[in-house]
Formats: C-alpha cells, sequence, structure tokens
C-alpha cells in the first residue's frame, strides 16, 4: 500500500491544487458566521445538491427534490476567501466538504418538516451545528421568541409560466401539515444526529448505499458546469460523440437570454435578482448535472489526467499505471493527512484568482432570505457580540 500511495502521491498532490470553480463575492466558512445567520456558502451547497438525484427520484416518486435541509455544522475548514473573484481547489472543496455520510432523500410531511426548522434554530444565539442551511424553501423566523417557538412561517417556491413569463408561487406549510415532500438530508441528520431527532425513522426513498457524500455530488456539479462552459465558449466541429440531449442542452444555454457565453455563471436563486433568474439558474443546474451524467468527463477529473499524463515506469518492477485503483477520494484523504504543505494561503489564493481561467464556472452564491430573522434589531445585535465574544 505504501507503494502505491508513494507512486501516486506526487498526482494527486497536483490534482488536488487544480482549479475547480472561481467565486466572484467573498466565502466566508468561519463557524462563527455559518452557525449564526444564512450564508452564501450554505445557500451554495444545499443549492448545489437539490438536484442531483432528480432524475432517479421522477422514476421512483414522480418528482424531484422539493429541498434540502443541510446544516452549518457540516462546512468545515473554518477559513474566508476573500478579496474575490478567488479561485478554489478540489482540496479547498473537501476542507469544506469534510464529511463522507451520504446524502440520502426522505419523505416529510410539512409538519416534520416545521419541526426540523424548529430544532435546528432551537439553540442561536449559541453557534450549535445544528444551525440550518436550506434549499428550495423559505423560513421566517424569530431569534427573540422561546425556542421551539421560533418558526413563523414555512413556504416552498414553484415556477410557473403566465402569459409566457416565469411566475413564483409560494405555497404555504403549515404547523400541522401532512402534506408529503422530498427532502434530501445528509445520513447523519437523516439518523436523528445534531438535535435532529425528528427525521429519524422518516420513510427513506434513497438510502445511505445508493447516496453520495456532498462532496461527490458537488464535484459532479462542478464537472457538468466546467463541460457546459466549455462547451458554450467554443464552437465544437462535430457533436456525433456527444450525447443527443447534451447538444440541446448546450444549445439552450447558448440561447438563454442574459447568459453571453464569456460570463456564463451559476449565480443562485434570489429574491434581489430578477424574476428571470430563478429559472434560468434552476435549468443550469439541472444541465450541468445531465451532462456529467451522460457524457465521459474523466478529462476535465486533474487526477485523472495527470496519471494519464505521466511518464511511464522506469523499470519493470515498478507499479504498473494501470493496476493503480486508488480513487481520489482515498487520495484526498491521504494527502489531506500526510502533507502540510498542501494547504495554501488566502492572498495567494486571492492573486490566482484574478488570472483569467475561462473554462472555469464562476458561482455567485447570495443571502437571498430563505432563512430570514424576523427578530427586533436589538436582538440579533445582541446576539451578534455574543458570537464575537
Amino acid at each position: 500500500m505504501q507503494k502505491v500511495v508513494d507512486f501516486e502521491f506526487p498526482d494527486i498532490l497536483k490534482a488536488l491544487n487544480k482549479p475547480i470553480l472561481k467565486t466572484a463575492v467573498e466565502l466566508d466558512v468561519r463557524s462563527e458566521y455559518i452557525r449564526s445567520q444564512e450564508s452564501p456558502i450554505g445557500n451554495w451547497v444545499a443549492d448545489s445538491i437539490r438536484n442531483a438525484y432528480d432524475e432517479v427520484l421522477v422514476k421512483l416518486v414522480g418528482k424531484g427534490a422539493d429541498g434540502v435541509i443541510a446544516t452549518a455544522g457540516e462546512l468545515r475548514g473554518n477559513a474566508s476567501f476573500k478579496n474575490p473573484p478567488v479561485v478554489l481547489t478540489l482540496l479547498d472543496l473537501k476542507r469544506i466538504l469534510h464529511y463522507d455520510n451520504p446524502v440520502v432523500a426522505l419523505e416529510l410531511e410539512g409538519k416534520t418538516l416545521w419541526a426540523a426548522m424548529e430544532s435546528g434554530l432551537s439553540k442561536w444565539p449559541d453557534t450549535a451545528g445544528r444551525f440550518p442551511a436550506i434549499s428550495g424553501f423559505h423560513v421566517s423566523w424569530d431569534g427573540s421568541r422561546p425556542a421551539n417557538q421560533r418558526v413563523l412561517e414555512i413556504w416552498f417556491q414553484e415556477e410557473s409560466t403566465e402569459h409566457g413569463r416565469p411566475k413564483v408561487i409560494k405555497k404555504q406549510v403549515t404547523r400541522t401539515s401532512d402534506t408529503k415532500y422530498v427532502i434530501l438530508v445528509g445520513e447523519y441528520l437523516a439518523n436523528g444526529g445534531d438535535g435532529y431527532a425528528v427525521l429519524k425513522d422518516q420513510k427513506v426513498i434513497i438510502d445511505e448505499e445508493n447516496g453520495k457524500s456532498k462532496f461527490l455530488l458537488i464535484k459532479k456539479f462542478l464537472k457538468g458546469a466546467q463541460a457546459l462552459v466549455t462547451m458554450v465558449q467554443t464552437e465544437a466541429t462535430s457533436s456525433k460523440f456527444l450525447h443527443s440531449e447534451t447538444v440541446n442542452l448546450v444549445s439552450a444555454a447558448k440561447a438563454r437570454s442574459g447568459f453571453q457565453s464569456s460570463t456564463l455563471t451559476f449565480d443562485l436563486p434570489s429574491t434581489f435578482i430578477p424574476t428571470l433568474a430563478w429559472p434560468a439558474s434552476r435549468e443550469l443546474y439541472t444541465s450541468a448535472l445531465k451532462i456529467a451524467e451522460r457524457e465521459d468527463l474523466s478529462f476535465l477529473d486533474p487526477y485523472e489526467w495527470f496519471r494519464a499524463h505521466r511518464q511511464p515506469p522506469s523499470t519493470v518492477g515498478a507499479i504498473a499505471t494501470g493496476l493503480v485503483t486508488m480513487s481520489l477520494e482515498t487520495a484526498i484523504a491521504t494527502v489531506t493527512a500526510q502533507d502540510p504543505a498542501a494547504h495554501k494561503g488566502d492572498e495567494v489564493k486571492a492573486k490566482e484568482g484574478k488570472k483569467e481561467v475561462k473554462v472555469l464556472p464562476t458561482i455567485h452564491p447570495v443571502v437571498d432570505d430563505r432563512l430570514k430573522n424576523a427578530a427586533p434589531a436589538r436582538s440579533r445585535d445582541a446576539a451578534d457580540d455574543s458570537a464575537e465574544r
């Protein structure tokens, strides 16, 4: 095993430090921030995995996921990526999405969703890991009220078209609702961890054996996004090697109003972004995932690329490249455990981010009040002071 590690280590290290995305805004992953309020990084992670199982879910239950419940405690690294634009590497992503527990799909009644949100918000203003990061629905809450009485309102946003124009419809969830929703959560939460006991023993649609970790799901999405950005920016001479749906998805992305090939971004849905951005953003997320599902994108995997382009072993006794099957995920765990030099400073990364990297997907996560604390300002200010201490 040590020979395999020694042989693979140089390529693993190179792969981990390859850029995989660019953020146009500052990303703050410090625990005192993300565990006390809605955050861009929490929104981006939740949004990025929401559609990951949709094709399977449509076959199983007739629809995709309605929403996602993640927690700030699942986001690690305690870093702040300042001075945008900033390039993030695969290693950066793994540090943020450190845990490998798979994402599962549960069927929850509205009242269970309400109870889960009460639990997630119950420890505020303490910076507890259970503080939620959500996608697909909005929660209005009041941090000045007693624990388990803080949720004021929950609603889902459904997209429809009226007179040829996109329209967002609010669908309320009551505290006693028995309407069923498909919600993605990590296996740890599904088993009642981090204070989410209400999620335990709920109906499972996609279990842990068939689920993947947040890291793998977002890595897949980013590969699809990178492929989509590359295809949109270039004029392919032939599409005969692409899946027919991929060709259609790329054509639709090129034709989409407001998306220039040189500035294609993956913005999060936001009440501050024009109405068109909501369905357009969802479409781009879905398109990236479909492309990743249908195409062989191993050429976009930095680890596979370095393995394919390495020099052949100099002796017959050396480990044959074709026989090495260490997965990138195992490799990441090995490198992060062994090599402190793999860490990069924020200042270096900020300078790299200003270099032109045309094929990288650019993200622009925002705070859009999907998890709005309606408490009086004085109560929120007191909580901020407590978090700083």
